[in-house]
């Protein structure tokens, strides 16, 4: 891993660990390619050791709404880091037991109470 998203992740203190995949059965628009997946990157702080050491590194799951990330990815990442402290960057919604971050955040909140 390299680039501007892992000099950000080790500017605050963060190391590295893993790339998640999210595959989508849709393609997407794109410039060269249509993209059909987003990738979520895995850090951490300190010592922490997996729970779970049997987690792949890939998921294939519909679409929800813009940019939402699938409940999947939340949830496997507190069963392999148990019930630490968490943050979501570039988020869509809060959830409960994690720190978010992201400039929509309250938008897509505010739009899912009203249904």
């Amino acid at each position: 891993m390299d680039g501007d998203a892992v000099k950000v992740i080790k500017s605050w203190g963060f190391t590295p660990m893993n790339i998640i995949t999210w595959c989508k059965p849709q393609i997407s628009l794109g410039y060269y390619f249509r993209n059909s997946t987003e990738h979520l990157l895995f850090a951490k702080k300190g010592k922490l050791h997996t729970l779970d050491r049997v987690q792949g590194t890939y998921k294939v799951s519909d679409r929800l709404k813009h940019s939402q990330k699938p409940q999947y990815f939340r949830d496997t990442i507190v069963r392999c880091s148990g019930n630490l402290s968490r943050i979501e960057l570039f988020a869509r919604q809060r959830t409960p037991g994690w720190d978010v971050w992201g400039n929509e955040v309250d938008k897509h909140t505010e739009q899912a109470e009203m249904f």
